[in-house]
């Protein structure tokens, strides 16, 4: 009996062993699986070198997007001040053509658009001086922050010379009606 005990317990031992999954290597198994992991981390690497050159890229586009918008600031600013400028000789030649004008007042007039197109025309200069001597020691903020000052600057230039344009044509037309009934 002690026989038979042993014997099963011995059976139900090899029995329950025998249930365990038994790993079993496969040499080509193991070789594919080295072959995938290797092959995984090179295109790891591969693909932080293609992130890293599209970071690059990316900081290159966003320089060029930054020298174009200013570069089109600067553009704008230069056709403000030119239409300043033409808005300006239109209207010191109304006045002068309007007769209704005495020679003080037309220079007076005169001497009023050109402190307005002195004041712009500094502006530009300083654009001019920053682009070609300290444009590229400022950085994009600091310089786009400038250019953008600079055109509001010469923008209200451009307002006060059609604010006095305006206001030098009605003065003109006031005196012409009022010579008209006298």
């Amino acid at each position: 009996m002690k026989n038979f005990l042993t014997l099963s317990a011995l059976l139900i031992s090899l029995n329950a062993f025998a249930q365990f999954p038994s790993v079993v290597t496969d040499p080509v198994s193991h070789a594919r699986i080295t072959e995938v992991i290797i092959t995984s981390k090179n295109t790891l690497e591969q693909a932080k070198k293609t992130v890293s050159a599209l970071e690059k890229t990316r900081q290159i586009i966003t320089k060029v997007s930054n020298t174009v918008k200013q570069l089109e600031l600067v553009t704008r600013t230069a056709h403000s001040q030119q239409v300043t400028i033409q808005r300006a000789e239109d209207a010191i030649s109304f006045v002068k053509k309007s007769g209704q004008f005495s020679p003080a007042e037309i220079n007076m007039i005169v001497y009023n658009f050109t402190n307005v197109i002195t004041a712009t025309n500094r502006t530009i200069a300083l654009i001019t001086s920053i682009t070609q001597d300290g444009f590229f020691k400022m950085n994009d903020s600091e310089r786009l922050q400038l250019l953008l000052d600079m055109n509001r600057r010469v923008s209200a230039g451009l307002h006060d010379v059609n604010r006095m344009f305006d206001n030098y044509n009605k003065i003109a037309g006031k005196r012409n009606m009022f010579s008209v009934f006298n």
